[in-house]
């Protein structure tokens, strides 16, 4: 597809992005490009331009910078429509609305009038603080690789975690101190990409190792992150701000394997009503009651998975409309449906996979294909079953949180 197809078809002038639309409008541009993403390890160029030109880049940017701040449901929803068509795309998507979100909630006017000056550039970054940094007149000396950045390709700004140690009082990580974390808004041109992403699922994403070797950041484009983790809803405009820090990783994380999942169900009906099978007397498969059953039963696992995340998400919603706190209750809300939605979908998924019998080893099929990208996406923190199960006990037990710990 040419550019200028692009163009015409996908940008919206006004910052009222109608989210969801455009997410089924460019999804089968990314279904038509998925092959591309998995054997060169990043979206195609002309999905990355689609994305940029629609104004999708810039949700969860704050509308002063011509963004849009749609609801979690519908957030999720557009994540699950780009994720069924190709988990890498959708990810993508998912991981750069993350990074606006925390742009436009927790920097300063100075940072977000750099960030999202360009609305054609999105964000990207990792949350994993592996910089190290130095205070200097007027900011910081930073050097330092960090993995996981994922959509890296062609974003203007790039959000690092450094490590801020304090050379006349250094933590004793014996005792479980650590260093001040700051969160750094970094140009891409300021950037090395180590091109080293090489995985089994989500191969798409572009996930590579950015590199900083001695660079200079401002600070006013530095913030400390565990003071901005736990602020309060009266301090922000925009209501998607108001959602807590962690569990909202989560749910996006947790739309994109749904969507792969509502993709392998898609795939598994075709293939069993098309299937013939010599043990069957030349029947169909979808004639065999244990795949009748299978069907049956994967797909209520999906549509419960969907159906848990989308009330959470207006449950959640509706609090952020009436402008007040969440209680840890209902922050254990937000990270059970996050944790058992992503636990649920990669369960249906292997199910299927199962039920396919040898014919989901072949990579004819995308069934291989979305079991690995789930079970990849599975892997991510905001989701994993360890973390998830400290965080929502520690919550409805009323523990307090971890000191010095973002995360948490």
């Amino acid at each position: 597809m040419a550019t200028q197809a692009i163009s015409e078809e996908y940008t919206l002038e006004s910052n009222d992005i109608d989210c969801l639309a455009m997410a089924r409008k460019i999804a089968p541009l990314a279904r038509q490009h998925e092959a591309f993403a998995e054997e060169n390890g990043r979206l195609h160029d002309d999905v990355v331009s689609a994305f940029q030109e629609s104004g999708l880049y810039s949700i969860n940017t704050p509308p002063a910078y011509g963004g849009s701040c749609p609801s979690p449901r519908i957030q999720c929803e557009a994540i699950i429509e780009l994720a069924k068509a190709d988990a890498s795309a959708g990810w993508c998507f998912m991981v750069s609305t993350g990074f606006n979100w925390q742009v436009g909630r927790d920097f300063g006017t100075e940072a977000m009038r750099a960030a999202f000056a360009d609305r054609s550039r999105h964000v990207a970054g990792s949350f994993i603080p592996a910089f190290f940094a130095r205070a200097v007149d007027g900011g910081y000396i930073v050097s330092g690789e960090s993995s996981f950045n994922s959509n890296v390709y062609r974003s203007g700004y790039k959000v690092a975690l450094a490590l801020v140690p304090d050379p006349t009082n250094p933590a004793d990580i014996a005792k479980g101190e650590v260093p001040a974390i700051r969160a750094m808004l970094v140009p891409e041109e300021d950037c090395q990409i180590v091109e080293n992403w090489d995985v089994i699922g989500l191969r798409g994403t572009g996930s590579n190792n950015v590199k900083l070797t001695e660079v200079f950041v401002p600070e006013a484009f530095a913030i400390d992150i565990i003071a901005h983790v736990n602020r309060k809803p009266a301090e922000f405009d925009e209501p998607i701000y108001r959602l807590p820090y962690v569990p909202w990783t989560g749910f996006h994380t947790a739309a994109v394997v749904i969507g792969i999942a509502e993709r392998a169900l898609d795939s598994f009906v075709t293939h069993t009503t098309s299937k013939i099978m010599l043990t069957n007397k030349l029947q169909s498969q979808a004639t065999i009651p244990a795949t009748r059953a299978a069907i049956a039963e994967a797909a209520t696992m999906v549509r419960t998975a969907k159906a848990h995340l989308l009330f959470t998400a207006d449950e959640a919603w509706e609090i952020c409309l009436a402008n007040r706190d969440f209680t840890l209750e209902e922050e254990a809300h937000l990270q059970m449906a996050a944790y058992q939605t992503t636990e649920m979908s990669v369960a249906a998924i292997q199910k299927i996979f199962a039920s396919c019998g040898a014919a989901a080893i072949s990579r004819k099929l995308p069934i291989e294909k979305l079991l690995r990208d789930a079970l990849t996406g599975q892997q991510h923190i905001s989701v994993s079953a360890d973390r998830s199960k400290s965080t929502i006990s520690r919550r409805l037990l009323g523990l307090p949180r971890e000191s010095n710990q973002p995360f948490d």
